[in-house]
């Protein structure tokens, strides 16, 4: 459980980024959201 606990303040720091990038386009809000969707499985590994 220690790792998923800091794993889960990582991932809420990450979703706010998101957002705040989420008025400079769709293309590069899906780039970023393959960043974290590639980080939440090596994280799981």
């Amino acid at each position: 459980m220690k790792f998923f606990i800091p794993t889960f303040i990582i991932l809420e720091e990450r979703m706010r980024v998101l957002i705040l990038f989420d008025e400079i386009g769709p293309r590069f809000d899906l780039f970023l959201g393959i960043i974290l969707i590639k980080s939440m499985i090596r994280e799981i590994e």
